[in-house]
């Protein structure tokens, strides 16, 4: 075709963009909404003077639709329709799986993307083949927020992007037997007091991340002046599932602690949270621990030292004394943290009938923080 101008007449409203070409060469680009009326006409546009074979080529939102009339080999398809239904179950610490409905016939697979957080970038994580439904991420941090977005696509492009949809994964177990009333999450309705907490009626305290698996008992370190109190174990929430009741048998005084222990019938098992509510009294008792799968057939747990306190000798050296409540420890654990806001650590252990210690190598002008419970094989 030669010459300086070109005629054609087009009559589809779905042409967005027309190309002149001459092999691989754009000549002329007619990209303005052409025929956004959907209205036929000839137009009549001006070409350079010599030239060789000129191809009209029009493309549509998908992209090349026809070259001088007649649709290329494999450009009849169409953009898959996006994937719907999109849900994120997370499955443990470090696992969430994606399930989503396929609406297209025509996908050559799926491209899923991930962001970490609400205000995180989406990136892609993970390409599927045609016809897969489903996906399951690992490797993932717990106690994390992740939100997920899949789309289909073809030789042509990519679909829509399906809905979004998130998961947190679960946090990590606590892994501790014995958990103090200073390492709870969350509370309500208490007074702390230091090395023990007082629970008036409906308060609670809650510890997160519960390894349940195999608990057959739960026994607490509790004071109560009169008896007709509870405490209760249930998980999840305040009012959840009722795992145990501890009915409270007075210990002559609140500051007289005994450990008092009650079974479980029917543990769900798996990692939960786990809140103790008080029942019965304001306060319905005090706590200073329980300890999981405490219970023995031919032992009690020792009962808990108290009247711990502390004096610092030196700039380096700290001594600490305890009141022995019992007479069937195999000895005692030692555990200090540095400043109100650190994490307790076992520093020591001492022999049973042992009721001092003296903690040496300290740093000079620093406060730290103990405590201490005796133990058995129970």
């Amino acid at each position: 075709m030669l010459g300086s101008n070109l005629s054609f007449a087009e009559s589809a409203s779905s042409v967005e963009r027309v190309e002149y070409r001459t092999g691989p060469s754009l000549m002329k680009d007619f990209s303005t909404n052409y025929y956004a009326d959907g209205t036929p006409g000839d137009r009549t546009n001006d070409l350079p003077g010599a030239h060789d074979p000129v191809n009209l080529a029009q493309f549509d939102v998908a992209g090349l639709k026809t070259v001088n009339g007649i649709v290329p080999p494999g450009e009849g398809d169409t953009v898959p329709i996006a994937p719907g239904s999109m849900s994120a179950t997370a499955t443990s610490a470090s696992q969430i799986d994606l399930v989503w409905i396929d609406n297209s016939n025509n996908e050559t697979g799926f491209r899923i993307e991930r962001k970490t957080g609400s205000a995180g970038t989406y990136a892609i994580i993970a390409t599927l083949g045609a016809g897969v439904t489903t996906y399951s991420n690992t490797g993932l941090s717990a106690s994390t927020t992740y939100y997920y977005r899949v789309r289909a696509y073809n030789s042509v492009g990519n679909s829509n992007y399906s809905n979004q949809a998130n998961a947190t994964t679960q946090g990590l177990p606590m892994l501790s037997d014995t958990l103090h009333h200073s390492d709870r999450n969350a509370a309500s309705g208490i007074l702390d007091q230091g090395n023990r907490v007082q629970i008036y009626n409906n308060g609670w305290i809650a510890f997160y991340n519960v390894d349940l698996t195999g608990l057959t008992c739960i026994v607490a370190s509790v004071a109560a002046n009169a008896s007709n109190r509870t405490l209760e174990y249930r998980l999840g929430a305040p009012d959840g599932q009722l795992l145990a009741t501890l009915n409270i048998s007075g210990t002559g005084g609140w500051d007289n602690f005994e450990f008092q222990s009650t079974d479980i019938a029917n543990n769900p098992g798996g990692v939960n949270n786990l809140y103790l509510v008080g029942k019965g009294g304001s306060p319905a008792c005090k706590l200073i621990e329980i300890v999981l799968d405490g219970c023995t057939a031919n032992e009690p747990v020792p009962a808990a030292p108290s009247a711990l306190g502390a004096t610092a000798t030196s700039s380096t050296q700290i001594n600490i004394a305890w009141i022995d409540n019992s007479n069937n420890e195999t000895g005692f654990k030692i555990e200090r943290k540095t400043g109100s806001s650190g994490t307790f650590a076992e520093i020591a252990t001492a022999g049973a009938g042992v009721s001092a210690y003296s903690n040496t190598g300290l740093s000079a002008s620093t406060t730290y923080y103990y405590r201490v419970r005796a133990y058995n094989s129970a």
